[in-house]
């Protein structure tokens, strides 16, 4: 959290339940409105009806709470197909005003490309965001960055700057990836 914001983790550990669900989450607080964010990791082996019964729980307490809810994470659901579990999960956080936002592959694997990450979004009072890939190669999954351009609450300006370690062994895997056409489109740098 960045050290202008104000924010104060929520208790939600009592939702958790390894492989079925597991959370973490912080109410972000702004000059005109409170954010919830949530992070989930849903294990593709785990109980899917505990996953939706849980998440339904913690909606419920967070709308309460913020007027504006992000829900993201590994839902190890592919939002690229017509799923049921797809349709049970986007027709819940549709209850709650919440949309998928993430329309790119999140994980590309030898001859598999799924969406299976996704930041779910109440837009009430947001008007404007963007939602990036970011191909960083640390792990099986590409991060996914969401910028919210109509908030403003920085006292200062402080820059930002992602950074990649470059060595021998990064290097190779980019030049791996690179050929084997596996790092997605978009432009590098």
């Amino acid at each position: 959290m960045h050290e202008s914001l104000q924010a104060s983790n929520l208790e939600v550990l009592n939702f958790c339940k390894e492989k079925d669900f597991e959370v973490c989450s912080v109410n972000v607080y702004l000059p005109t409105f409170t954010i919830g964010i949530v992070n989930i990791h849903r294990s593709p082996s785990g109980n899917f009806n505990y996953f939706i019964k849980e998440i339904e729980s913690i909606l419920v307490l967070l709308s309460r709470k913020s007027k504006v809810l992000i829900v993201c994470g590994d839902f190890n659901i592919n939002f690229r197909g017509d799923t049921t579990y797809k349709r049970i999960l986007t027709s819940l956080m549709a209850t709650f005003g919440m949309h998928p936002t993430v329309d790119f592959p999140t994980r590309i694997y030898n001859n598999s490309i799924t969406t299976i990450d996704n930041i779910f979004i109440n837009t009430i009072n947001l008007n404007s965001y963007s939602v990036y890939p970011c191909i960083k190669g640390l792990s099986d999954h590409d991060v996914q960055l969401m910028v919210l351009h109509d908030i403003v609450n920085m006292t200062y300006k402080k820059h930002s700057f992602l950074c990649q370690r470059f060595n021998e062994e990064t290097i190779s895997d980019f030049n791996i990836k690179t050929i084997l056409g596996i790092m997605g489109g978009g432009t590098f740098l």
